[in-house]
């Protein structure tokens, strides 16, 4: 017997849907989103007829209004399927640098001088696994670093969004 997809209540708000995938256990407690989750543990979340995005971004923006371009959500309490709006907050990718060094979580092995490193090396045309194995990190994170999506704050590099 073939599984059925989940027909959503038409009935039901988007926020109804949402907080249906959160279990909200107190005011004070983390609510741990129930669905799908990326591979760093966020909650994912379709709006109808729009792109996935992560369910800690999706909760603060429902409570909240639109989260200012540019800008990150943090976790007080430093739980990626967090949802409950009392735990996040808005910072830049300076503020969440420093949140996951206070909090330990932090790689300790570069610093921003190795970052503009990373990025001297590409723009003469090395390539990114050769920079990974000489800085000890992996391709993923020198990818990431060349994209703006970690350490935008040392180089000024922007990720590309897609077009709504």
């Amino acid at each position: 017997m073939r599984p059925t997809a989940k027909i959503m209540n038409p009935r039901q708000s988007l926020e109804e849907r949402f907080f249906s995938k959160v279990n909200k256990r107190g005011p004070e407690a983390c609510w741990l989103w129930k669905a799908s989750v990326c591979t760093s543990g966020y909650g994912q979340f379709a709006p109808v007829g729009k792109k996935l995005v992560l369910g800690h971004r999706f909760a603060w923006a429902l409570t909240n209004g639109p989260i200012p371009k540019g800008m990150r959500i943090l976790h007080r309490c430093d739980t990626p399927a967090c949802c409950n709006p009392a735990h996040l907050f808005v910072g830049t990718d300076a503020d969440n640098v420093a949140d996951k060094t206070h909090k330990g979580r932090a790689s300790k092995k570069l610093t921003e001088a190795n970052v503009r490193e990373i990025v001297a090396e590409a723009d003469k045309g090395a390539r990114g696994n050769v920079i990974a194995r000489r800085f000890g990190v992996s391709p993923t994170t020198v990818h990431k670093i060349l994209r703006g999506y970690d350490w935008s704050h040392v180089t000024n590099i922007q990720p590309l969004r897609r077009a709504a």
